[in-house]
């Protein structure tokens, strides 16, 4: 069998496409962000929540879209926004350390539900996931309080 090159045409239209779908999704987190700001709106970190309790929750094939559609909404602009307040938060020299930190934490999310999507029904993931969602979610609150921060 003869050796071929590794970026033959099919092989370059699936890279393509990645790169892509990589663009839009880029561009779509960047000028949600950009347009939130703009208006003056920040994202609100209780949409994602109400969206992981109906996916969690949601008795219902509507309420589990409906909860996922509310995920997705809020999901680049929130990512976005951990981003821009990290950096403002981040002392200016050791600010690729925090964004390194922000990466390490959504893996880590990552690796959180996996193993409960893993060994549980993924009714029981979600729950799990809506539970940490609320929990962040009240932080963030309890701590946006005037004096909360200290």
């Amino acid at each position: 069998m003869a050796k071929t090159g590794l970026l033959i045409p099919p092989i370059l239209l699936w890279l393509a496409c990645a790169l892509a779908g990589g663009a839009t999704v880029a561009a779509v987190e960047i000028g949600a962000v950009a347009l939130a700001v703009g208006f003056g709106y920040a994202p609100k970190l209780a949409i994602m929540t109400v969206g992981a309790a109906f996916a969690g929750f949601g008795q219902s094939v509507v309420l589990k879209v409906i909860g996922a559609v509310l995920i997705g909404a809020v999901l680049a602009p929130l990512a976005t926004w951990y981003a821009l307040v990290l950096e403002d938060l981040a002392p200016e020299h050791r600010r690729a350390e925090v964004f390194a930190l922000l990466r390490t934490a959504h893996a880590n999310g990552i690796i959180t539900a996996s193993p409960a999507l893993t060994v549980a029904p993924v009714s029981t993931a979600l729950i799990l996931v809506t539970a940490m969602m609320a929990v962040v979610t009240l932080a963030v609150a309890l701590a946006s309080r005037p004096g909360g921060w200290s």
